[in-house]
């Protein structure tokens, strides 16, 4: 009979509830859980640091005889950056698909210093 009734009262202590005794702290702790775990989860995520939310600095210049992507790219890499990486920012920027430029036109500068 013990036996039985140990195995019956181990039951009975398996599947306890859970009961919330102060109901605005619990509430009050779940909230401030999910905003933690959230914010966690953005900054890991690279959401604060992407190009989509930071501001570039842009310099438009106006090109003239003579001008070349490497010339522009040397005179505005104020962070030595490779030379490379500068151009290819400056082509994406302006939609170019080669290195040609014509004189007289705008041509954006963003800048950066990653």
């Amino acid at each position: 009979m013990d036996t039985q009734n140990g195995r019956k009262n181990a039951q009975k202590r398996k599947h306890k509830r859970l009961v919330v005794v102060n109901k605005r702290r619990f509430v009050f702790a779940s909230l401030l859980l999910l905003f933690v775990i959230s914010t966690l989860f953005s900054i890991l995520s690279g959401a604060w640091m992407s190009e989509a939310f930071s501001e570039k600095e842009l310099i438009s210049i106006e090109i003239v005889p003579g001008d070349t992507l490497w010339d522009i790219a040397s005179k505005f890499n104020f962070y030595n950056e490779d030379i490379r990486e500068v151009i290819h920012r400056i082509k994406a920027y302006n939609h170019l698909e080669d290195g040609q430029l014509i004189a007289g036109e705008m041509l954006v500068v963003p800048l950066s210093n990653k």
